[in-house]
């Protein structure tokens, strides 16, 4: 992996040094700050055969409340669900929603193995809050739950009653204390999204995918900038590294700390072309996401069926679209270098840096 992420590093110590040599005779129409004032496009793909796509959606939900010995304390309820299914038997897990303005997060696994493993199957529940995490269990086996296959490859769950005790570590093991305990009931249904065989399908926003609601670039005459995007109702500024290709490409990578070192910047977007007249710029992007994969094997196909359900040898085709036009703000000016204050890596992220990981990790796969 080291030898792998410096060849990154490399390549992309090279984008930057041709950048910074076209300095001369760059002119700096490109220098200032930038604001969106539109973006289209997104993920896309074709499929050669029809089929429904998970996109997150579901009916129901499946509701937990907790007691204690006086009583009710909390309610909550979990819409998001995960199915494995294989040798050793069934998974399932059901969680809130990823979001970050909620403050608390919950997390309920079921783990129903074979029959000659019986006697460890188990459900788990797992609360955190602003204050700490706290866990539940029932390893008695006896959770009465259904969980149903259509044939459109959607699961139902159905869970009544399973109650389980909050667990606590005390002198180097696991206590159930029964005076506390939390009870799961519900349906959940999977909701697909019906995409036809050989037309061009826009993934919908599943958390991954996210386009920034805002992006403000600015970008400094020595190739350094920042970048201020809002997403996820979060808004986030990185420190990044600009270039110009020599094939006229821009982008930009994100930088990490506060030093001027190309290798401690990556996992940017690269726009095929752009465009500037007076004060517009227009960003364009169209990126294979599966350029140095097989259809129909390996990385592509996995992701696809990971992050979807899409149907191991149907795909085609999966790529990247974007068209971003921006204004310039006539009073900005050079801005000074790479910020101390500035933060990145906050486990949130847009588009641009989730593009770069799926490039990374299909490249990274292929080197190996």
């Amino acid at each position: 992996m080291g030898i792998i992420m410096k060849k990154i590093s490399f390549i992309l110590s090279l984008i930057l040094l041709v950048a910074c040599e076209d300095e001369d005779t760059n002119d700096n129409s490109l220098v200032g700050t930038w604001t969106m004032t539109d973006v289209s496009g997104g993920m896309y793909m074709i499929v050669n055969k029809s089929q429904y796509l998970k996109m997150g959606d579901v009916d129901g939900e499946i509701s937990v409340s907790t007691y204690n010995e006086q009583g009710p304390v909390s309610s909550y309820f979990m819409t998001a669900i995960q199915v494995n299914e294989n040798m050793d038997g069934s998974f399932i897990s059901i969680s809130t929603p990823n979001d970050i303005n909620q403050p608390t997060y919950l997390s309920y696994t079921i783990s129903d193995y074979i029959s000659s493993l019986n006697d460890y199957d188990l459900s788990q529940l797992n609360i955190s809050t602003m204050t700490g995490s706290y866990g539940y269990t029932n390893n008695s086996g006896n959770f009465n739950y259904v969980l149903e296959l259509d044939s459109n490859g959607l699961y139902t769950f159905m869970v009544n009653n399973d109650t389980l005790y909050r667990e606590i570590f005390i002198n180097g093991e696991f206590i159930n204390d029964s005076s506390r305990y939390a009870i799961a009931s519900g349906t959940l249904k999977e909701v697909g999204l019906e995409v036809l065989a050989n037309q061009k399908t826009l993934m919908t926003d599943n958390g991954y995918l996210t386009i920034p609601t805002n992006l403000t670039l600015t970008l400094n005459s020595d190739f350094t900038g920042t970048v201020n995007e809002t997403f996820n109702g979060m808004n986030n500024i990185s420190d990044i590294r600009w270039y110009v290709g020599p094939d006229s490409s821009f982008g930009w990578a994100y930088c990490y700390d506060s030093s001027d070192n190309i290798d401690n910047c990556d996992g940017g977007p690269q726009f095929n072309s752009f465009n500037v007249t007076e004060n517009i710029l227009d960003l364009n992007m169209n990126e294979n996401m599966c350029i140095d994969d097989i259809a129909g094997s390996g990385y592509c196909d996995e992701l696809a069926f990971d992050m979807y359900g899409v149907e191991i040898g149907t795909l085609d085709l999966y790529w990247t679209e974007l068209y971003i036009s921006m204004v310039k703000n006539i009073e900005s000016k050079d801005s000074s270098t790479l910020n101390d204050n500035r933060t990145t890596k906050t486990g949130y992220s847009s588009i641009f840096q989730n593009i770069a990981k799926l490039k990374n990790a299909n490249n990274t796969r292929n080197i190996e």
